[in-house]
């Protein structure tokens, strides 16, 4: 099935142990398999794939013309070139590889937190189910399982299977048609009638535990045509499939407390290993954005419940191409985002889309979500985590989603931190004793005035319109009030002492509330 075309010294003898497809989004794997590339683009593609750390490219026949330029590329990238026979069927070819190291198939499964055994059956049962052949794939649409089947369907079926993950060019097709959002919020059939590669007809749902995706259920429609009712079909079969997928993700729960203890470790500390940073998807990147969630107000999520928020958001994240490691720290929810300095300015849009759809799935709370300023050190993360939870800790609860930069709510957070000092020291300050003492003797409200006076930039106008008097009357009791106390308005830093302190002293007596 396969004869050498450039062999390479250096990758003799050397293990494989992964496969993948030569495609512009492949991730690092052992051997790849460059189908579709034009003949002219080899060179370019396998030092492509060497520097993501390949060591066997199989590829299709190679002319003659270009073999000494191939031989070169690939001596000097230090990697093997095997030519696929022309009358072998790349899928017959990857089914081939795949067994000879089946144990990579089940490790890419059980990544996902599903594990091999039942699943190739269940794919086959339901391709009988439904009338065409079938493709299960995780929430984050990596591919699980297929149906065996000889037919041809399309090159897009060819690519998923091969690739162990929906082509770019799909996901970007269901993302123009809205797709992606009905996936990941509902359990509504959808029909594609057409699609990249010259695609035949598509239905896929998504596969459900209550309001939170396990996964992705495909059927195309081979050479005979889909059922009549294969809506209902797709509904019955996506019912079906829950509780496999839920055991086998439910399995998988040791692998992600793992994975966040070490988040945890690098929220806390700064530290983190470089694999464990490489497999949390935080590596490569130059840019890191931390996002804090907690659900308002202030409802206490059981550990099942925060653990499905936890698969929720990471599920989004990854849907929508955003590199992330999410975990659950007491009642607040972390989201790390690694990403290039260019995707800085559309985190904050990305926040409120992820934001709406947590708000879908928690009906009847608000959501509030933290936005760091964004760091280029993984040890700097610690500090990132301060600035979330000091943005949490002062935007007041809400019934809606609201979205709260760092910088944004920088005053609000200096403010509260000098409302704390001045809690702290107890500062004595005489003029404005005075004035409380003339509202206990008189039943005057002098101290109202002022504070109001003061926050509203000491505009008569304004404070006298939020006081709901006579800007006269206003004018007269600032008199009196100055009279009394001898505070001197006219000075900036008293009135600036005067308006910490008032504040200090509202936000004490009233502690339901944040400022």
């Amino acid at each position: 099935m396969l004869s050498v075309a450039v062999p390479s010294n250096a990758a003799e003898g050397a293990p494989v142990g992964s496969i993948g497809i030569l495609d512009d989004a492949f991730e690092q794997c052992d051997l790849v398999l460059a189908v579709g590339p034009a003949t002219r683009d080899l060179p370019t593609r396998i030092v492509e794939a060497a520097r993501r750390g390949a060591r066997v490219v199989v590829t299709d026949p190679v002319p003659d013309d270009i073999m000494a330029e191939l031989h070169a590329v690939a001596v000097e990238s230090e990697v093997c070139v095997l030519e696929r026979i022309a009358d072998v069927p790349w899928l017959a070819l990857s089914d081939l590889i795949r067994d000879a190291i089946r144990h990579v198939e089940a490790d890419d499964i059980r990544a996902s937190g599903v594990t091999v055994a039942g699943l190739p059956g269940l794919a086959d049962s339901l391709a009988e189910m439904l009338g065409g052949p079938v493709i299960i794939e995780d929430a984050k649409f990596r591919v699980l399982s297929y149906s065996s089947v000889t037919d041809h369907v399309d090159r897009g079926r060819d690519a998923a299977i091969l690739g162990r993950r929906i082509p770019d060019e799909w996901l970007q097709h269901l993302e123009s048609l809205g797709v992606i959002e009905t996936l990941l919020g509902t359990s509504q059939v959808i029909d594609v009638e057409h699609g990249p590669f010259a695609a035949r007809r598509r239905l896929l749902c998504s596969i459900r535990a209550e309001k939170f995706l396990l996964g992705i259920l495909w059927v195309a429609e081979g050479d005979t045509p889909l059922p009549d009712d294969i809506r209902a079909r797709m509904a019955a079969a996506a019912r079906a499939a829950a509780p496999l997928l839920l055991r086998h993700q439910e399995a998988g729960f040791s692998e992600r407390s793992a994975r966040d203890r070490q988040l945890r470790r690098l929220l806390d500390a700064g530290t983190i290993s470089h694999s464990a940073a490489e497999e949390c998807g935080l590596l490569p990147a130059s840019h890191y954005t931390l996002l804090a969630l907690r659900i308002s107000p202030d409802a206490l999520l059981s550990k099942i419940n925060s653990n499905r928020m936890v698969d929720s958001i990471d599920v989004y994240c990854q849907s929508y191409r955003w590199r992330s490691t999410v975990t659950a720290v007491g009642h607040t929810i972390y989201c790390l985002l690694a990403h290039d300095e260019h995707l800085s300015d559309r985190v904050k849009g990305f926040a409120n889309s992820f934001g709406s759809h947590v708000g879908k799935a928690i009906s009847g709370h608000g959501v509030r979500i933290a936005l760091s300023r964004s760091t280029d050190r993984l040890q700097d993360v610690p500090s990132t985590r301060r600035q979330v939870d000091q943005v949490l800790e002062t935007v007041s609860a809400t019934t809606a989603v609201s979205v709260r930069e760092f910088d944004d709510a920088l005053p609000q957070i200096i403010l509260s931190m000098v409302n704390e000092f001045l809690k702290g020291v107890a500062i004595d300050f005489p003029k404005l004793e005075r004035l409380e003492e003339e509202d206990k003797a008189t039943g005057s409200d002098y101290l109202t005035s002022l504070r109001v006076y003061l926050s509203s930039s000491a505009s008569f106008s304004n404070a006298a319109r939020r006081l709901n008097i006579h800007v006269t009357t206003l004018r007269y009791r600032m008199n009196r009030i100055a009279t009394i106390s001898g505070i001197n308005l006219d000075d900036p830093t008293e009135r600036l002492v005067c308006e910490l302190l008032l504040h200090a002293r509202h936000v004490g007596s009233r502690p339901e509330q944040r400022s």
